[in-house]
């Protein structure tokens, strides 16, 4: 299973292998994946409209073990590009995103995202500057913490964001 959007989609792949991947890391061997994204899929509930997205790239995924019993991933995007479409006017916006991610998992089942955009952040991830809900195209560097609950707990944005649905809706 990939989700969509490439940060959306490295926690779900992660979240999906961490039995395998923790106790390879752990045991300092790094492992390398990399996963072919090719996908439409149609999301009612990111703006006021549907949108469609459909993409296309790929993601190389390297995990190793960090001091302690951190485990850390680094997620490198590779020809990584979409087109989002206003399902109810037909507007349409391609972009190309081909931003890195670096996270650290920690023991209690909480994790840290930083981030080098360009990417594009969807829920269930608020924009990290507003903590706004919706459809963004960061630039910049981003950070946001997660908790064992699944609850970001902080984010913050040094850069630039651009709001996708208010551009969707021209």
């Amino acid at each position: 299973m990939r989700a969509p959007l490439r940060i959306v989609a490295t926690i779900a792949i992660t979240a999906l292998a961490a039995l395998s991947i923790v106790p390879a890391a752990s045991a300092g061997q790094p492992t390398r994946e990399v996963f072919t994204v090719n996908s439409d899929d149609v999301f009612t509930h990111w703006c006021s409209f549907p949108v469609r997205l459909q993409e296309t790239g790929s993601v190389i995924v390297i995990t190793y073990a960090g001091s302690g019993d951190v485990v850390k991933e680094s997620d490198i995007a590779t020809n990584y590009r979409g087109t989002l479409t206003n399902q109810s006017t037909g507007v349409q916006i391609s972009l190309a995103y081909p931003g890195g991610l670096h996270i650290s998992y920690y023991a209690d089942g909480s994790y840290t995202t930083r981030g080098t955009g360009p990417t594009i952040i969807a829920p269930p991830i608020p924009n990290p500057a507003t903590g706004a809900l919706g459809l963004w195209l960061v630039r910049g560097q981003f950070r946001f913490h997660v908790d064992a609950a699944g609850t970001i707990t902080s984010s913050s944005l040094t850069g630039t964001e651009q709001d996708l649905c208010a551009e969707l809706a021209r």
